[in-house]
């Protein structure tokens, strides 16, 4: 039997400066890794959260300029195994009213999660936060290779999304949202400062009082 999908509205989040901040346990744990490589231990968290959102591959050239693309590649993966063991004994700030938004969102549209993570971040998030049973299902950067984007508008094709809000705290959040031709809800609590957004939150519990079209 053929499923019917009437037009649907969906929410997408992204995570880091919007659901949680990783940054200072995320530094501490590359550091060891620029030690390991002969470079000065100098990232900081506050150096990251100008960093985390894009593409992994430029993250690897701003932070470690003097790199060259073999080394940084190489730095990577390594890189992402320090800091995912880091994070499963560490817990990163989660920002206060996430959890209460998500369980009222979640009983009124389907949430889901895009990422320029690499793979299994979003994993990760969920199963430290017990936070997955609030989403209808998530894909990265690292999943795809595809830019932010692409990754909005898989999801939205994939479940079939008419509307869709995608809450990111950047310039660079928004620019992807609307090149997905998605509505863009600005996280000023987070990493980035834009003046171009749909909805503007000054924490996650103003998405309680939103009134977004689509959603019952």
């Amino acid at each position: 039997m053929t499923e019917l999908y009437q037009p649907r509205f969906g929410i997408i989040f992204d995570i880091d400066g919007t659901m949680w901040n990783s940054c200072d346990i995320v530094a501490v744990a590359w550091n060891r890794v620029m030690i390991r490589y002969g470079f000065e231990p100098r990232l900081t968290g506050e150096l990251l959260t100008s960093e985390f959102g894009k593409p992994l591959d430029e993250i690897g050239i701003n932070l470690v300029p003097e790199a060259s693309p073999e080394i940084i590649k190489k730095m990577l993966p390594e890189w992402f195994e320090e800091e995912e063991a880091d994070l499963r004994i560490k817990m990163p700030y989660v920002y206060d009213g996430l959890e209460a938004a998500l369980q009222y969102l979640s009983a009124r549209c389907p949430l889901f999660i895009v990422s320029n993570a690499q793979a299994g971040y979003i994993e990760l998030f969920l199963e430290k936060t017990g936070f997955g049973h609030y989403f209808r299902g998530f894909v990265s950067n690292g999943d795809t290779g595809l830019p932010k984007d692409g990754n909005i508008r898989l999801i939205m094709d994939r479940y079939h999304l008419t509307d869709a809000v995608y809450v990111g705290d950047t310039q660079a959040d928004g620019d992807c949202t609307r090149k997905a031709r998605a509505k863009f809800a600005y996280a000023s609590y987070g990493f980035g400062n834009t003046d171009e957004y749909d909805y503007y939150l000054t924490s996650p519990a103003d998405l309680i009082k939103l009134d977004f079209p689509g959603a019952n």
